[in-house]
């Protein structure tokens, strides 16, 4: 079979069966083509994803498989790390000549079996990139692709046969992909008092020792060199930056190592433990795109073994939020947070240094109350609306005073549209924080809407640092919808109605019986990408085995544990990347657990879901039904252009202060993690019906955006 070389990262794909591609590695090992630099893929397994190979480090695997002279399964995933079911392989493709024809004959594929053959240009997003060491210590990476391939040309060849190569294959954006670095001037941490220099800058070695790092992974056109980086760095308790912490760095394609971000720091007491650590967060166009930490000994042990486990980041020319909250957890404190603040309306000179916020235990004692008072059967009266407007300005209050500073010029300005809140703390409902007014404005009666009435705010709550996406085309969504018939659970009056709506507009499967071998099954064979929930949750803040469930039929129920524990929906989820409604109590909020945070959402955003609604606490099932149709009318609209999630979110957020239905809480409850721009679509659309009727028995539309 003949393949060509297209400029950038098109790719020729083989599909073939489990002993015909043992056919084509061992020819590869041993083909005539290994004068010309190539990469090779070789999507090993679908939870593996499509994984880049370079080519010594292939050709050494497939004379090492060759020399074993046994095709079992076990040599195999030994040297290629993974079995031979559903497997492909690709070939990267390069040099087209000036006028984009296409050339044939150049790479030779042989075989004994016919195959498909595909030739066109992979989709820019990329899900997730990590690189790895072998046990001989060559490195290679992975690139996952989230979405199916583009249209291209496929056809059925024989061995030995060309294909008809189309005569121009457009090239695809490229990805940009440096291991981020922290070098420090000092082995160990030096005594209180003194100071020492780190270095922060990306180049395309691996790790070292004592770095563990994040991978800065850029999808952008072929043709751009140059990437300016922010670096920004938050050293452990007892260290202090000197002079500014955020430093822009450029880093180029055409050169193995970037520039260099130099800052300095002083030790103001001795560590607590025996190391502490220092982190660089870095960004790309304000969004976060990778991170680097060093670990550095209080005496003269051995620093820490460094591990390497990143994500794509960020595609060039993403829009950013109008304001981006990274709120990232200082390294050997208990509940001390740096506060960074990026806008694209203000330079670095104008937002400011990073804040602190000392979230102590009286702290999240103290949010943890608000939610108590509002894990309640949902009531609409004015001293229930009355507790939420103060809850929220005390909240407000609460923040670090950089945050409080910006925000304000930002929103006089009257350019703050959108939000995206990354943060390692579980515990702030931002959306429900009420700025002040001025005396005059507060004598004059007039008052301020909660920020998440007024702003569209995305969250992002991950242990990593990477970018939610900001576009998703669903095809396959899938409905959950127990019935609670001779359960003891209270049924759901609204939820046939819910799901049979989302059946009509969208064409959504089932899972009937809800039984949680059947959600399973639902889930990990169907692939969804959008998965909606309708029916009970539950969350206990003091039983880590119970902490959030959703209950089905049969009385199972699903954890995030035993989520994050099959592999099957595992697999699915990274192949797919499904947006996630859960219109089920309680399942928003987020508790610590094994030093990060646990529940459905973050679980799922660790399954590489593109974005996640939940409500915080108990919600009426009417306002759920209502506010799932709104969502969807109003973010999937037929015939119109499609808003985004977030700005749909902060429309019905409002009810909950405005009109007849203020002082219903659930309308408020509901929280998006994702990015605030994230827009959804869907080719099977179908008009919407009749909107759904409120509480108090009017017709809920969204509300007009607020000014």
């Amino acid at each position: 079979m003949h393949f060509t070389y297209v400029e950038g990262d098109t790719v020729a794909l083989l599909r073939g069966s489990q002993s015909n591609l043992i056919d084509q590695v061992r020819y590869y090992a041993a083909g005539p083509s290994h004068a010309t630099p190539f990469e090779v893929f070789a999507m090993l397994n679908p939870l593996l994803g499509w994984r880049i190979f370079h080519r010594e480090d292939f050709i050494a695997r497939c004379e090492k498989f060759a020399a074993t002279g046994d095709e079992s399964f076990e040599s195999f995933e030994a040297i290629f790390g993974s079995s031979r079911d559903d497997v492909a392989q690709v070939v990267s493709l390069e040099q087209t000549p000036p006028d984009g024809n296409v050339p044939t004959n150049i790479i030779v594929f042989d075989g004994d079996r016919v195959a498909g053959v595909w030739i066109g240009t992979p989709r820019s997003f990329v899900n997730r990139v990590s690189t790895k060491a072998d046990e001989d210590g060559r490195h290679f990476t992975d690139l996952h692709y989230s979405e199916l391939w583009d249209e291209g040309l496929e056809s059925m060849v024989r061995p030995g046969f060309a294909i008809e190569a189309p005569a121009i294959v457009p090239a695809a954006d490229s990805v940009f992909i440096r291991t981020p670095h922290l070098d420090a001037d000092e082995e160990i941490c030096p005594p209180t008092g003194k100071t020492f220099d780190v270095d922060v800058y990306c180049d395309t070695s691996p790790p070292k020792e004592g770095e563990v790092s994040d991978t800065i992974a850029i999808v952008a056109p072929p043709t751009q060199d140059e990437f300016e980086i922010e670096a920004f760095l938050s050293p452990g308790v007892g260290l202090s930056v000197i002079g500014p912490t955020s430093q822009r760095f450029t880093a180029r394609r055409s050169k193995d190592e970037s520039e260099h971000a130099r800052f300095q720091i002083v030790v103001k007491e001795p560590p607590g433990t025996g190391h502490v650590d220092i982190n660089a967060y870095f960004f790309y166009e304000g969004r976060p795109c990778g991170r680097v930490t060093r670990s550095l000994p209080a005496s003269s042990a051995s620093g820490a073994s460094s591990t390497f486990n990143g994500r794509i980041k960020v595609a060039a020319g993403m829009e950013p939020a109008d304001l981006i909250i990274s709120v990232t957890k200082q390294s050997g404190s208990e509940g001390c947070y740096q506060v960074k603040l990026t806008s694209p309306h203000l330079d670095a000179d104008a937002i400011g240094e990073a804040g602190i916020w000392d979230m102590d235990s009286d702290a999240r004692d103290y949010v943890k109350s608000i939610f108590d008072a509002f894990i309640q059967t949902p009531k609409a009266d004015g001293n229930r609306l009355a507790t939420l407007i103060g809850a929220g300005r005390k909240l407000f209050d609460a923040t670090p005073d950089n945050f409080k500073k910006v925000y304000e010029r930002l929103a006089q300005a009257n350019v703050l549209d959108t939000m995206l809140i990354v943060s390692d703390d579980p515990y702030v409902p931002w959306e429900l924080m009420v700025p002040r007014g001025s005396k005059e404005d507060v004598a004059a009666g007039k008052t301020r809407d909660p920020i998440g009435v007024t702003h569209a705010i995305g969250r992002w709550i991950t242990d990593e640092h990477f970018s939610p996406a900001q576009r998703l085309e669903f095809k396959s969504p899938l409905v959950v919808a127990p019935d609670y018939t001779g359960t003891g659970i209270k049924p759901l009056a609204c939820s046939p109605a819910e799901s049979a709506y989302l059946q009509g507009r969208f064409n959504a499967q089932t899972s009937v019986p809800a039984t949680y071998a059947q959600v399973r099954n639902a889930l990990s064979q169907s692939e969804p990408d959008l998965f909606h929930f309708i029916g009970h949750g539950s969350s206990s803040l003091t039983n880590i085995l119970k902490q959030q469930q959703l209950l089905l039929e049969n009385n199972d129920v699903i954890t995030p544990l035993n989520l994050d524990g099959e592999t099957g929906i595992a697999a699915a989820f990274a192949r797919r990347t499904p947006f996630v409604f859960l219109n089920a109590c309680e399942v928003g909020q987020q508790t610590l657990a094994f030093g990060g945070t646990m529940g459905f959402v973050t679980t799922f955003i660790r399954l590489y879901a593109r974005g996640v609604i939940a409500p915080l606490w108990s919600v009426s099932d009417s306002v759920a039904h209502n506010v799932a149709q709104m969502m969807y009318d109003g973010a999937v609209p037929h015939g119109q252009e499609a808003v985004p999630v977030a700005e749909i979110l902060r429309q019905i957020r409002a009810h909950a202060y405005q009109g007849a239905t203020a002082g219903v809480d659930s309308y408020v409850a509901y929280c998006f993690h994702g990015d605030p721009k994230f827009v959804m679509s869907c080719p099977t659309n179908k008009p919407a019906p009749v909107a759904a009727a409120n509480p108090s028995g009017q017709t809920a539309q969204p509300v007009q955006p607020v000014p």
